[in-house]
C-alpha cells in the first residue's frame, strides 16, 4: 500500500489525533493483560489444523512467535502511525504470506484479539472512557487488518499476473538468443534450433546483429534453405553484460494479413463490378430496344424524321445516362487529390440555396437558411465540396414529392473545433438501416447509387465526417468539419442571434 492511500485510509476510517491519544492513555491497562491475549491467541491457532501448520518448529517456534506478537501489539497500540509504521507492518503482513497464514484465520484472529482488548477496556475504565477508547481501538485495529489484507490482495495480483505471463509465454511461439559485449551469440535456445535445424553449438558465436536487425521484423534462415519472419524484442540483462532478445515468429501472420487483404481487393472489387453491371445493364438494354425499333421502321421504309427522330432522342438519353454512370464510378473509384481553400461556410451554403432556389419554389418547396456560423471558414476545395451540398439539398427536394419544407444550417464551432453543417428535410424518410452511403444503393427508379458514396468519400478526404439520421417528416444530413486556422469569430459575434433566411416556397 502506498502512503497516499494509506492517509486516505486514515481519513476514511476518521483515525484522528484524539484516538491516538485515547490509546497511549489506555497503553498502561492494557500491557499486563498481553500475556493472556498471546496464549489465547496460540490456543485457538492450536484448534485451527490449518493454521497449526504453519508451527511445525515446536515449543521453541512457539516461545519465539509470542515474544513477536507481544512486541507487535506494543507498536499498533504505541504508532506512531506515520510512514514508517506503515512500511514495518506492511513487512509482517507480506511475512504472513510468506509462511501461508491462510487469509480467513488471519481476519478471525484480529477480531479474536479485538475482543480481548475491547474487553479489558470494559473491566478497567469508566463507562465513559471505555466506550471513546473502544471506538479509537476499533478504528487502529480497522487500519492494522485493512494493511494486513492488502498484502494479501497484492501477492494475489503478483501470482495472477505472473500465471498470466507463464500462460502467454507457453501460448506464443517465441525464441530466445542472448549476445555478448563483441556481438556474439551465447545463448541459442530450443526453439531455435528446431525451428531452424541449426543447434546452439553451430549458432554459437555467429553475428547477433546481422540476425536481430534494427526491430523490424527479419528473416530466420533454416537448415533446408527456407525462412521464417521473425519479430525480435531486446532486452539488456541487469547482471551481465549479455543483450537478450525474445522472438516471436510472425509468418503466419504475415501470410495471413496479406490473404486478408487481396480477399478484400477481390471483395471490393467483385462488389463494384457487380454494380456497376446491373446499373449499366439497365440503360444498354433501353438503348438496345430503341435500335431494335429503329431498325424495324427503317426496314419497314419509314424515313420521316418525326418517327425516327424520337427513338434516337431516347438512345441518346441513355449513352448519356450510360456516360454519367461512368463519370460517377470513376470519381468514387478514383478520387483525385483535393486543392483546398480556406473559405466561410455560411457563405458557401447561401450560394448554394441561391443556385436551388427555382428549383425549390418549382417543386413547391420552402428553402430556409440558418446560419449560425457567421464568419467561420473551413478548409474545402469549393467544386467538390459544392457537389456535396448541391447533392444532399437536390436529394431531399425531390424526396418531398409535392412540397415540403427543406433548411440548410451552419452551426459555430464546437469544443473540439469542429463546425457543423445540416441538409434538414420533412420527406418522408428512410428506414434506420438502410445502407445509404454503399455503393449502388439507391431508392431512386433512375439513381445509379453512387451519390451519397461520392459524397461521404468527399467529405472524409476533407477530414470531416457525413452522418445522417431519418424517421417520416424529419431526415438530416449532418457534416462536421474541422475549422479553418485563424477563422473563428469573435465571442460576441457568436452570441448574436442566428440569421433566418427563406427563399424559396410554393405558390
Amino acid at each position: 500500500m502506498q502512503l497516499r492511500e494509506y492517509l486516505a485510509l486514515r481519513r476514511y476510517v476518521e483515525f484522528t489525533a484524539e484516538d491516538e491519544a485515547r490509546i497511549h492513555a489506555a497503553l498502561p491497562l492494557l500491557i499486563p493483560c498481553f500475556p493472556t491475549i498471546i496464549d489465547d491467541f496460540f490456543l485457538a491457532i492450536g484448534q485451527h489444523p490449518e493454521a497449526s501448520q504453519v508451527l511445525s518448529g515446536g515449543a521453541e517456534q512457539i516461545e519465539r512467535l509470542k515474544k513477536t506478537l507481544g512486541n507487535w501489539l506494543l507498536q499498533v497500540l504505541s504508532g506512531p502511525y506515520d510512514e514508517r509504521y506503515l512500511e514495518a507492518h506492511a513487512r509482517i503482513g507480506r511475512r504472513h504470506v510468506e509462511i501461508a497464514l491462510p487469509q480467513s484465520f488471519m481476519v478471525t484472529a484480529m477480531n479474536r484479539i479485538r475482543a480481548r482488548l475491547v474487553e479489558v477496556l470494559e473491566l478497567t475504565m469508566s463507562p465513559a472512557l471505555s466506550n471513546a477508547t473502544r471506538l479509537s481501538m476499533h478504528r487502529v485495529l480497522d487500519l492494522e487488518l485493512t494493511l494486513m489484507l492488502d498484502t494479501y490482495r497484492q501477492d494475489l495480483l503478483t501470482k495472477a499476473r505472473d500465471a498470466e505471463r507463464r500462460a502467454l509465454t507457453e501460448a506464443v511461439p517465441a525464441y530466445v538468443i542472448a549476445v555478448n559485449a563483441e556481438d556474439e551469440i551465447v545463448l541459442w535456445n530450443d526453439r531455435l534450433a528446431h525451428i531452424t535445424g541449426f543447434s546452439a553449438d553451430e549458432m554459437r558465436g555467429s553475428s547477433g546483429s546481422e540476425l536481430l536487425g534494427d526491430g523490424d521484423d527479419r528473416r530466420l534462415a533454416q537448415r533446408d534453405g527456407g525462412h521464417r519472419l521473425v519479430r525480435w524484442q531486446r532486452s539488456e540483462g541487469t547482471q551481465s553484460s549479455l543483450i537478450y532478445a525474445v522472438g516471436v515468429d510472425v509468418t503466419e501472420e504475415r501470410e495471413l494479413e496479406r490473404r486478408t487483404r487481396r480477399a478484400e481487393r477481390l471483395s471490393a472489387a467483385g462488389t463494384l463490378a457487380a454494380g456497376l453491371a446491373h446499373e449499366v445493364r439497365n440503360p444498354l438494354n433501353a438503348a438496345l430496344l430503341q435500335v431494335q425499333v429503329l431498325q424495324r421502321r427503317i426496314e419497314r421504309g419509314t424515313t420521316e424524321a418525326e418517327e425516327l427522330l424520337p427513338v434516337l432522342d431516347v438512345v441518346k438519353s441513355e449513352i448519356s445516362r450510360l456516360e454519367h454512370l461512368v463519370q460517377d464510378f470513376l470519381a468514387f473509384a478514383r478520387p483525385r487529390p483535393l486543392t483546398l481553400h480556406a473559405q466561410p461556410i455560411d457563405a458557401e451554403l447561401t450560394k448554394v440555396a441561391e443556385l436551388l432556389g427555382p428549383e425549390a419554389r418549382e417543386r413547391g418547396v420552402e428553402l430556409e437558411l440558418r446560419l449560425e456560423a457567421r464568419t467561420t471558414q473551413v478548409e474545402i476545395e469549393v467544386e467538390r465540396f459544392r457537389q456535396v451540398l448541391l447533392n444532399l439539398a437536390r436529394n431531399a427536394i425531390e424526396a418531398m414529392d409535392g412540397g415540403g419544407h427543406l433548411q440548410l444550417i451552419s452551426r459555430a464551432p464546437d469544443e473540439q473545433g469542429y463546425v457543423t453543417m445540416e441538409i434538414q428535410d420533412d420527406g418522408p424518410g428512410f428506414p434506420d438501416d438502410a445502407p445509404i452511403f454503399d455503393a449502388f444503393f439507391t431508392t431512386k427508379p433512375s439513381g445509379t447509387g453512387l451519390g451519397l458514396s461520392i459524397a461521404h468519400s468527399i467529405i472524409q478526404e476533407h477530414g470531416g465526417q457525413l452522418s445522417a439520421s431519418s424517421r417520416p417528416g424529419r431526415t438530416v444530413f449532418t457534416i462536421r468539419l474541422p475549422e479553418a486556422m485563424g477563422s473563428a469569430p469573435s465571442a460576441s459575434l457568436r452570441r448574436l442571434t442566428p440569421t433566418h433566411t427563406k427563399l424559396g416556397g410554393s405558390a
